[in-house]
């Protein structure tokens, strides 16, 4: 992976971890997860229930007010927040409050249902390392509310050495399949084939800080055969591996060669071309690379547009990441709002 490796969801805001990590047990318990990593999990008690909190308590059908016993509206009712969240007790939500905890594990797979049909995955595989932390960490991931359904926040902060030719890690977050994980949240809408498709716009605003050798890219993988997720496991070898490095700082490049300079969904490229390894079996490698490199994202990225310019409509859009390679260095990449769109 990297230079070395319709959207039908609904979003419930309870906060409250979903322990998805392979192998976690319902208590909670933390367990070994792939590879060898430990997947760490919080106990964060099961999620409450609609009348959760006592009579006056159960938000009513169009989530703008709370009813109470026999029918009086409740004390606490107010409008629902932004994004369709009813809010409870007379509170409101506030963008930017921290969703349950900071996670350093690798392999460390984050979804609370104020993420969906997103999900944060802490990626890093280098031998190499300095801690970021006394307890050894490697990177964390953070996430924030955004109080709007389908958009999300999150950070990342990581201190890697290494050298610019091997990357060592890729916090993203994704929607759909990742190599190791399959398809851990259900309802994000792939796979699908990608002729089927009509739209998939992505927005994205970030900050970056610190120092790192790095690219701040999207991650797309394309499957072959049967388009369904239960026919694509976390084995299954992809076909092609599709990357849009937005950013990149150090001197880095993608793997393989370059290969055109077009112009697609409204911005010019570099593309690369290359080929990687993915569960033993060789995958074609296409990297777009943004000749304006931005440090702050773009908006409305057309990446069917990018997908249709390598001739891949008759196969199987499994994956987009969105999310930081990281060669070497430490900094802090900041997700200040993101959201991807398909139809």
């Amino acid at each position: 992976m990297k230079a070395s490796s319709n959207m039908c969801a609904v979003v419930f805001r309870n906060l409250w971890l979903l322990a998805l990590a392979s192998g976690c047990s319902a208590s909670g318990a933390a367990t070994t997860g792939t590879g060898g990593h430990v997947s760490q999990v919080h106990t964060g008690g099961a999620p409450a229930s609609s009348s959760d909190g006592g009579a006056g308590n159960s938000p009513s059908g169009n989530g703008g007010n709370v009813t109470g016993t026999g029918g009086v509206p409740g004390g606490g009712g107010t409008p629902a927040a932004t994004g369709g969240m009813p809010a409870t007790g007379g509170t409101t939500c506030t963008p930017g409050t921290q969703i349950g905890f900071t996670q350093s594990g690798n392999y460390f797979v984050m979804s609370y249902p104020t993420l969906a049909p997103f999900w944060i995955f802490n990626n890093g595989w280098s031998s190499t390392a300095t801690s970021l932390t006394t307890a050894g960490a490697l990177e964390n991931i953070t996430a924030y509310d955004t109080c709007t359904a389908g958009t999300i926040s999150w950070s990342t902060t990581y201190n890697w050495t290494g050298n610019n030719s091997q990357v060592a890690a890729y916090p993203a977050a994704i929607l759909g399949w990742q190599n190791t994980k399959g398809f851990p949240v259900a309802n994000s809408g792939l796979p699908r084939t990608i002729s089927s498709l009509t739209s998939l716009k992505c927005s994205w605003n970030y900050t970056i800080s610190g120092g790192a050798t790095q690219d701040v890219a999207f991650d797309i993988w394309v499957h072959n055969g049967t388009c369904s997720a239960s026919a694509i496991t976390s084995t299954t070898t992809p076909s092609d591996e599709v990357m849009v490095w937005l950013y990149r700082s150090g001197g880095v490049n993608p793997l393989g060669s370059s290969t055109s300079s077009p112009t697609v969904a409204g911005q010019s490229w570099g593309l690369y071309s290359g080929t990687t390894t993915v569960n033993g079996a060789s995958v074609a490698v296409h990297s777009y690379v943004l000749n304006s490199t931005t440090s702050t994202g773009l908006s409305n990225l057309d990446l069917l547009a990018l997908l249709n310019n390598l001739g891949l409509g008759s196969k199987c859009l499994s994956s987009v990441e969105a999310g930081t390679e990281i060669f070497n260095g430490s900094g802090t990449l900041k997700t200040n709002s993101y959201t991807c769109t398909l139809q």
